[in-house]
C-alpha cells in the first residue's frame, strides 16, 4: 500500500479538479441560498458534510486505495452513494425542489424511472453491473466511461434515497409501513450481491494493480 501510495502523485491522489469542481457548487449553494432567502443553518450543514463525503468517495486517496483494497473499496462506495446522496438531498431547500418538480422540462424525463420500485431496482442494477469483473475492468481503464458511470450511477442513488429520506413530504408516495419494507428490500440486494462478488472483485482488484505497477 505504502509503494502505491508513493508511486502516485498529488493530482492521483487527491484529485485537485474534482476538489475545484465541488468548492464551486458549495460556492453557488450558498450564493443562491442567500438570493433566494432558503439559508437554512441544517440544511446548509448538510449540504455542505455531502460536497465533503462525495470527495472522499471520489476524489481523496480513499478512492485510489479502493482499487486495491475490497475494504476501502466498499468503504469509497458507502461515502459516495449511501452518505453523500442522503445529506445532498437533506440540503437542498424545499423551495428548490418545488421549482425543480413545477419544471416540466426537467421532471419530464425522469417520469419512466420516477417510481420507488424501479428507483430500487435502477440503482442495485447498476451497483451490482459495475463489479462485475469484465465492467469493472473496462472502466477502470477509461477515465471518461468511469467517471460518466459514476455520475449515473450516483443520479440512481438519488432516486432511490428520495424515496427513503423524502425530501419533500407532499411528493412521498411511500408510507411508513411500506418504507421500511423499502429501506429492508435495498439493503438485502446489497449485501447479497456484495457478498457473491467479493472474491471476483479482490481477483479483478489484484490484475488491475499488475496491470497498471506491473508487481503486488
Amino acid at each position: 500500500m505504502e509503494t502505491l501510495l508513493s508511486d502516485l502523485g498529488f493530482r492521483a491522489l487527491w484529485t485537485p479538479e474534482l476538489l475545484v469542481m465541488l468548492l464551486i457548487v458549495a460556492l453557488l449553494y450558498i450564493v443562491l441560498s442567500r438570493k433566494t432567502n432558503t439559508n437554512e443553518l441544517k440544511k446548509t450543514i448538510f449540504f455542505m458534510l455531502g460536497i465533503i463525503a462525495l470527495y472522499f468517495g471520489w476524489g481523496s486517496p480513499l478512492y485510489v486505495t479502493g482499487h486495491v483494497m475490497m475494504t476501502l473499496h466498499m468503504l469509497q462506495m458507502v461515502c459516495a452513494y449511501f452518505i453523500a446522496v442522503p445529506l445532498l438531498l437533506l440540503g437542498i431547500p424545499t423551495k428548490w425542489y418545488e421549482a425543480i418538480i413545477q419544471s416540466k422540462l426537467v421532471i419530464k424525463p425522469l417520469r419512466m424511472v420516477w417510481n420507488p420500485i424501479v428507483a430500487l431496482l435502477l440503482f442495485n442494477g447498476l451497483f451490482s453491473f459495475y463489479h462485475v469483473p469484465a465492467m469493472f475492468d473496462t472502466l477502470m481503464l477509461s477515465p471518461v466511461l468511469h467517471s460518466s458511470y459514476q455520475w449515473i450511477l450516483l443520479i440512481a442513488a438519488a432516486l432511490m434515497w428520495w424515496f427513503i429520506i423524502s425530501p419533500v413530504p407532499s411528493s412521498n408516495k411511500l408510507p411508513d409501513l411500506r418504507r421500511i419494507f423499502y429501506i429492508f428490500a435495498n439493503g438485502l440486494l446489497i449485501t447479497q450481491r456484495v457478498h457473491s462478488l467479493y472474491s471476483l472483485l479482490q481477483q479483478c482488484m489484484r490484475s488491475i494493480l499488475i496491470l497498471l505497477f506491473g508487481r503486488m
